[in-house]
């Protein structure tokens, strides 16, 4: 309880959970709706999206290190070369910049399992309900509110156990990308168990720390559970 710098990767951990999950959540709602439709090319942009899921997060962090040099770095050079920026950005160097920074690789990783877990659920809506809305004169947004939303609420409480308890187990970017840097800025609750059990071998406190993050992850997965249980299972 006195260990001020596991409360600082409690808080750096909630902040990113509460940046990262809603981004997965609504982008990749946004580009489930863009995909379920079925186009010339569809399969294209559900390979695209979903290909990145299948690099390692070591891997994926990695990649982001070379696009991020500032002398030879992809985006600097396009940033700069569009007259966005006159310098390199503080990829890693600004706390701000750095947690940003893991946002968008993350993102990028990650966000194919939130679409096509949210399509899956858009796609089981039948379509007779769908059409009957639209015969009773529904907006495309109140056919989304109120009719595909609820019937794949299942599909939504799955997205969001997955990201919240991917983003409390946050380790690998974090370590590979700014190594808790800087000033110890990006130190999550799993790389302070890492630390205390590897680098300073404090075993059993690294274990307590373990069981502390069991019973939070426990915790948000059961009030998630509660408030996106579909009624209907209750009664």
């Amino acid at each position: 309880m006195t260990d001020g710098t596991f409360w600082n990767s409690v808080l750096f951990t909630l902040k990113y959970t509460l940046i990262i999950t809603p981004i997965e959540l609504f982008l990749g709602y946004a580009l489930a709706l863009i995909v379920r439709r079925r186009f010339r090319g569809v399969a294209f942009f559900r390979a695209a999206y979903f290909a990145p899921v299948v690099v390692g997060f070591a891997s994926g962090a990695y990649i982001f290190l070379l696009l991020i040099q500032p002398e030879s770095g992809l985006f600097d050079q396009i940033l700069q070369g569009l007259g966005i920026t006159s310098a390199p950005l503080p990829w890693l160097t600004d706390s701000n910049f750095a947690l940003f920074t893991v946002v968008l690789m993350i993102t990028w990783k990650t966000l194919g399992t939130s679409i096509i877990l949210l399509m899956v659920g858009m796609q089981s809506v039948p379509e007779e309900i769908r059409e009957a809305s639209l015969m009773d004169g529904a907006s495309w947004f109140k056919r989304e509110w109120f009719i595909t939303l609820p019937l794949m609420r299942s599909s939504v409480a799955l997205v969001l156990m997955l990201n919240l308890t991917g983003s409390f187990l946050a380790f690998d970017q974090f370590f590979v990308m700014t190594h808790g840097g800087p000033n110890q800025s990006t130190v999550t609750i799993v790389m302070w168990i890492y630390t205390n059990a590897f680098v300073r071998y404090r075993l059993g406190y690294s274990a307590a720390l373990s069981i502390l993050l069991l019973v939070l992850l426990v915790i948000f997965t059961v009030a998630q559970i509660r408030a996106l249980r579909d009624r209907s299972e209750e009664s």
